[in-house]
């Protein structure tokens, strides 16, 4: 009897330990998953937001290309008693606009993202992301500003210093230098090469 009593016990302490056993097996298999699926989601945040990022550098370029073609610019709606001359300077310069609005799914889906993005990667704000909505809407903002100064000066024949000034500014900021990289094109490439040094830290583990 003493010994089944003695038996009963190693039976009840193997029983414990491998109870126990597959407790810390399972806890610790727990922890991996969750390291494992916090991994996966941070991948696919970098990836998308990288994705958006050249996205919207590709289509910052389109929209401030000098060239128009077509019909663009002839959405906007004319305002009252506006005169065939201001309608072509205003319909010109709307081009800009029109193609920003056209593209701005991709804006929207980087802000939609930018403080997953802030919290995941522990950025200390969402500077990088903002450098393309700002740039986008700047060049919304620079368009009717353009087209006013160009309506208010339109009987000139000489502007002065500053009037022209004011022109150039604006005209620089909505139209790209194609000789060489001007401060809107520095300003996005420089978010972007921050933005893929963050990112790809995280993608290049995939690999």
């Amino acid at each position: 009897m003493f010994t089944e009593q003695i038996i009963q016990l190693i039976f009840d302490g193997l029983r414990t330990i491998a109870i126990g056993s597959a407790a810390i097996v399972g806890i610790l298999g727990i922890n991996s998953w969750r390291r494992e699926t916090r991994w996966k989601r941070k991948y696919q945040l970098a990836e998308e937001v990288l994705a958006l990022a050249y996205e919207a550098k590709e289509q910052i370029a389109w929209i401030r290309n000098g060239f128009s073609y077509g019909s663009e610019g002839t959405t906007r709606q004319k305002r009252d008693k506006e005169s065939e001359e201001e309608s072509q300077i205003r319909d010109s310069v709307y081009v800009t606009v029109e193609r920003a609005e056209s593209v701005k799914e991709t804006f929207n889906k980087l802000q939609s993202l930018k403080f997953r993005f802030v919290a995941v990667f522990d950025q200390p704000d969402s500077r990088l992301i903002d450098e393309f909505l700002k740039v986008r809407n700047k060049l919304i903002f620079s368009s009717y500003r353009l087209a006013d100064a160009r309506v208010r000066n339109r009987r000139k024949s000489i502007l002065s210093e500053q009037e022209q000034k004011h022109i150039d500014r604006l005209e620089a900021i909505i139209w790209s230098d194609l000789e060489e990289p001007d401060e809107i094109s520095k300003q996005i490439d420089n978010a972007l090469e921050e933005l893929e040094n963050i990112c790809k830290s995280v993608i290049r583990k995939s690999a």
